[in-house]
């Protein structure tokens, strides 16, 4: 399995949820691991695609924070559901999501 760092494709705490959604899904595309241990808020838009034998393991004080989308209410989602089928081996450890202020 390959081992990514976030901040290898740009996502970062200081970047719109527009910049780090773009970063993230170049990150989940890559599959593999992907760790993300800058301590931040990230604004992140929703949909964010993951596939099969992905990993994402967030570090200490990471908050990932959705912003408001009228569209889809998901942060993630298994890129299964659009084919009905399911991608398998993901794993999301240490999320700390904040949606809706909460």
């Amino acid at each position: 399995m390959n081992n990514y760092n976030g901040i290898e494709f740009g996502f970062s705490p200081a970047n719109t949820a527009e910049e780090n959604s773009k970063a993230l899904k170049t990150a989940l595309e890559h599959r593999g691991r992907i760790v993300i241990d800058e301590p931040g808020v990230y604004e992140i838009r929703s949909g964010n695609v993951i596939y099969s034998d992905t990993e994402i393991v967030f570090g200490k004080d990471v908050f990932l924070k959705k912003a408001p989308d009228e569209q889809k209410a998901y942060a993630f989602i298994n890129a299964g559901a659009y084919t009905k089928e399911y991608d398998s081996n993901i794993t999301l450890t240490g999320l700390n999501l904040i949606a809706n202020n909460v």
